[in-house]
C-alpha cells in the first residue's frame, strides 16, 4: 500500500504544478494568442506574427478589449556603481519590450511602485519585479531604486521607472524586466527589431487579445480571415504561398509543444503524456488497492470466531462494518505516513525527468488536506469490500468448529481473481510498453544517420561580436597540435533548429516550387563529418560562385532518378541561379521522428560554428582547457559552450529516454505489488486446503518438494 501510494503521490505532485500554470491570470478564458501558419512551399507554424500585425487587430477587429504586442529579449546587464566597477549580472532570458498594453491586458501583477499608464509611457524606461529589483540593487526602499541606471548588452542605457511584484503562482509569464516599447525607435534596438512590418514573421514578437465579455469565438475567427486577406495583400507574394494568423486559448499556451511558450522561456508541456502519467498513477493505487482486498479477505478466516462473538454479545452489522473500516484506514494512515519519505526520494531520482519547480509541498496545507482525503478515499475503497464479507458471517456458523474455512470459501472467489488478473494484465501492458520504447531509443541511438560525428566537438561564437573577432579564434584553434581537423559551417549536420529557403526549379513544361532546408560551410565539410558524394563534384571555396549541393530526396523530388542527371541544373534561390554541381546520399539532419526532408549546401565562410575533431579521447579535456584559454583572450564576456555531436544526437530522444526511465520504475513497482497479490490469493488457498495438507501428512507426505522415485 505504501509503495503504491507513494507512486501516486509523485505523479500527482508533477500533475499539479503542470496543471497551475497561468491558471491565476484574470480573465483568462477571454486571452488568446494570436500566432502564424504558413502553407503552400513551405508548410509550418510559429509563435510569432510580424510586429504590423496587433496594429491593423487594434484598429480594424471589432469586439476585443485590449491588444498588446511584445518582443523577449535577452541580454547580460551591468548595474552602475558609484565610484566602483559596474555590478555584472550574466544573461537574463526573462526581458521583454513592451508597453503599458501588457500590463492592461495581465493584470495579475501589484504595482509597489510607479503605475501603468506612465511607467512605460517614455523611451529608456523599465519596470522590474520586486525579486529582480533586489538583485541589481540589493535591499533599499523601492524609492530609492526609482530612477536607477541598467546598462543592457553594454550600451542600452534605461532607467528604473517602476517595481512590481509578481504572482506566487506558476505562470509562463515569468518575466522580470520590462523595457519600454518605445526605446526601440530611439536606440540600436531598431536594427533587431521592426516596429511596423508585415513581411518578417520573428517568434520573439508576440501579440496576445483580450476579448470583450460575451463575445463569440466563431466571431472573431471570422474576423482574422481579413487580417489574412490584408496581410497576404502586403505580402505580395505567389498564389502558392500562404501566411495565416490563427488564435491559441490562453489556456492551451503550456500544453502546446508545437507553438512552445516563449523563446527562451519554460518549454511547453505535452498534454497527452501527463494524461497517461494520470492513469498510471491511477492504476498503481488500483493494484495496491485490490491487494489490501485480497489479502484482507485471505485473513478473513482468522476472523470468523471473533465475528461470532461480537455478534453474540450484541455487536451488529453496522458497528462491525465501521470497526473493519476503522481499521482499514488505520492501515492506510501507517502506509501514507510511510510512503511520504519514499515519494520525496522518488523525485529525486527522477529529477531528470521532473520539471524544474516540483517538490513534494509538506510546507503547503493542501498538501496535508490531500493526504488526509487520500487516507479517508483509500481506506474506504480498500476496506469496504472485506468488512462487508466479514460482518455478514452468520455467528452459528462462524462458531461451529470447521467454520473457520467455509465461511468464507465461497465468497468473493471470482472477484479476487478478477483482481489478480487485472493486475497482470496492467503488469503486461506496461511491460510491452516499456520493451517498446527501450527498442525504440535503441535504434534511434544505433542507426546509422549518414554522417560520422564521432569524436566530434563544436562552438558557436557570438552572433553579435565581429567577424575579426571570429577569425582570430580561429587562427588561435588552428596553431593546436591536439585538434586533428576543422570545418567551419553555419550549423552541424543534425541540430534542433532549421532553416528553409524558398526554391524554385524550371523543367521544360513546369515550375516545380518547394521549401529546402538550406546549410552552409566550407569545402572540408562533408569529408569532416563522412558524407557521401555520391554524384558529381564537391563545391569550391568561393562565394562568388553560385553552385551548390543537394540531397538525394531533392534529387528526386526534382524528377531525376539518377543522382549523376541532377548535375549542372540551376535552381532558383535569393533571385539567384545555382548551379548543382553534387547529390550527396540522404542523412537525418533532424531526429528520426522527421523523414529526410529536400536539402541544400552551399559555400560560406562566415564563422558562426566552429567543429572540432580530436583523434584521441584522453586528449579532449585538455583540448577544452586550451580552448577556454584561447576563447577567454577573445571573448572575456562570455563563457565557451562546448557541444558534442553524440550528445547532441542524444539530446534529440531525451523525451524517451525519460519515458523509458518512468516506464520502467512504473513496471517494477507494478510486477511487485500484483506479485504480492498473487501471494494473497496463494495464502487463502493454502488457508482453504489445510484439512488437506494435515491429511496428506498423516498419509506419509512430506513437507519438501516432489521428487521421483528414481531419485531415491
Amino acid at each position: 500500500m505504501a509503495i503504491g501510494i507513494s507512486s501516486f503521490i509523485a505523479i500527482y505532485r508533477i500533475l499539479n504544478f503542470e496543471l497551475s500554470f497561468n491558471t491565476e491570470i484574470p480573465d483568462k478564458d477571454r486571452i488568446y494568442r494570436v500566432y502564424s501558419t504558413f502553407s503552400g512551399v513551405f508548410n509550418g507554424v510559429n509563435r510569432g506574427v510580424s510586429t504590423a500585425v496587433p496594429f491593423y487587430i487594434r484598429e480594424h477587429l471589432s469586439n476585443i478589449e485590449e491588444v498588446t504586442h511584445f518582443h523577449t529579449f535577452s541580454a547580460e546587464i551591468q548595474v552602475p556603481r558609484e565610484g566602483d566597477t559596474p555590478k555584472e549580472i550574466d544573461n537574463q532570458n526573462s526581458i521583454l519590450i513592451a508597453d503599458s498594453s501588457y500590463f492592461k491586458l495581465f493584470k495579475q501583477y501589484e504595482w509597489l511602485q510607479g503605475n501603468v499608464k506612465t511607467s512605460l509611457a517614455d523611451p529608456f524606461r523599465v519596470v522590474l519585479s520586486e525579486e529582480q529589483a533586489k538583485v541589481y540593487f540589493g535591499e533599499i526602499s523601492y524609492a530609492d531604486i526609482m530612477g536607477r541606471e541598467l546598462i543592457y548588452r553594454d550600451s542600452l542605457n534605461v532607467f528604473v521607472s517602476g517595481i512590481i511584484q509578481i504572482p506566487e503562482e506558476n505562470s509562463d509569464f515569468d518575466f522580470t524586466d520590462f523595457i519600454s516599447y518605445s526605446t526601440i525607435e530611439r536606440s540600436w534596438l531598431k536594427e533587431n527589431f521592426a516596429t511596423d512590418d508585415w513581411s518578417n514573421t520573428n517568434s520573439s514578437s508576440q501579440a496576445f487579445i483580450k476579448a470583450t465579455r460575451g463575445s463569440d469565438i466563431e466571431d472573431l475567427n471570422a474576423q482574422i480571415v481579413f487580417l489574412n486577406d490584408h496581410a497576404m495583400a502586403q505580402e505580395e507574394v505567389d498564389s502558392d504561398w500562404r501566411k495565416e494568423y490563427k488564435l491559441q486559448p490562453l489556456s492551451d499556451l503550456h500544453y502546446n509543444p508545437d507553438l512552445g511558450t516563449f523563446d527562451s522561456g519554460r518549454g511547453a508541456s505535452h498534454l497527452p503524456t501527463l494524461t497517461v502519467l494520470s492513469i498510471v498513477a491511477l492504476f498503481l493505487l488500483l493494484i495496491a488497492v485490490f491487494n489490501f482486498i485480497n489479502l484482507e479477505t485471505a485473513q478473513a478466516t482468522n476472523k470468523t470466531k471473533e465475528v461470532g462473538v461480537r455478534k453474540v454479545l450484541g455487536g451488529n452489522k453496522k458497528s462491525l462494518v465501521g470497526r473493519f473500516l476503522t481499521e482499514s484506514m488505520m492501515v492506510t494512515f501507517l502506509a501514507v505516513i510511510v510512503s511520504i519519505p519514499v515519494a520525496f526520494y522518488g523525485l529525486s531520482w527522477f529529477e531528470e525527468f521532473i520539471p524544474e519547480g516540483v517538490t513534494l509541498g509538506i510546507d503547503e496545507p493542501m498538501f496535508w488536506l490531500f493526504l488526509l482525503s487520500l487516507i479517508f478515499v483509500v481506506g474506504i475503497l480498500a476496506g469496504i469490500y472485506p468488512a462487508f464479507v466479514v460482518s455478514s458471517f452468520v455467528p452459528v456458523k462462524a462458531l461451529r468448529s470447521g467454520a473457520k474455512i467455509s465461511a468464507v470459501s465461497s465468497r468473493g472467489s471470482t472477484l479476487r481473481k478478477f483482481l489478480i488478473s487485472f493486475q497482470f494484465l496492467f503488469s503486461q501492458l506496461l511491460i510491452i510498453g516499456t520493451l517498446t520504447v527501450i527498442m525504440q531509443i535503441s535504434y534511434m541511438l544505433d542507426k546509422d544517420l549518414g554522417f560520422n560525428g564521432e569524436g566530434i566537438m563544436y562552438i558557436y561564437t557570438p552572433y553579435h561580436e565581429s567577424d575579426e573577432k571570429g577569425q582570430r579564434l580561429l587562427n588561435g584553434i588552428q596553431s593546436m597540435p591536439e585538434i586533428a581537423e576543422i570545418s567551419v559551417h553555419n550549423s552541424p549536420p543534425a541540430r534542433r533548429g532549421y532553416s528553409t529557403s524558398a526554391m524554385t526549379y524550371q523543367t521544360d513544361s513546369a515550375e516545380i516550387k518547394m521549401s529546402v532546408h538550406q546549410k552552409s560551410g566550407d569545402e572540408k565539410y562533408l569529408d569532416f563529418y563522412g558524407i557521401e558524394l555520391i554524384a558529381g563534384r564537391n563545391i569550391r571555396a568561393d562565394e562568388d560562385a553560385l553552385e551548390m549541393l543537394i540531397n538525394n530526396t531533392y534529387s528526386k523530388k526534382l524528377g531525376f532518378q539518377n543522382p549523376e542527371d541532377a548535375i549542372d541544373e540551376q535552381v532558383e534561390l535569393n533571385d539567384k541561379n545555382y548551379s548543382i554541381v553534387g547529390v550527396v546520399s540522404d542523412f537525418h539532419f533532424q531526429s528520426l521522428h522527421t523523414e529526410i526532408a529536400p536539402m541544400m549546401f552551399k559555400f560560406d565562410d562566415d564563422i558562426s560554428c566552429i567543429g572540432l575533431k580530436v583523434e584521441v579521447n584522453e586528449e579532449i579535456e585538455g583540448t577544452i582547457t586550451k580552448l577556454t584559454e584561447e576563447w577567454d583572450q577573445i571573448y572575456p564576456d562570455q563563457p565557451l559552450e562546448v557541444y558534442f555531436m553524440s550528445e547532441t544526437l542524444e539530446r534529440f530522444y531525451r523525451t524517451e529516454r525519460r519515458t523509458s526511465k518512468l516506464a520502467s520504475t512504473a513496471t517494477a513497482i507494478a510486477i511487485f505489488i500484483s506479485c504480492l497479490g498473487l501471494f494473497g490469493l496463494i495464502s487463502f488457498t493454502i488457508s482453504q486446503r489445510s484439512k488437506e495438507m494435515g491429511i496428506r501428512k498423516v498419509l506419509g507426505a512430506s513437507s519438501g518438494f516432489w521428487k521421483p522415485s528414481f531419485f531415491e
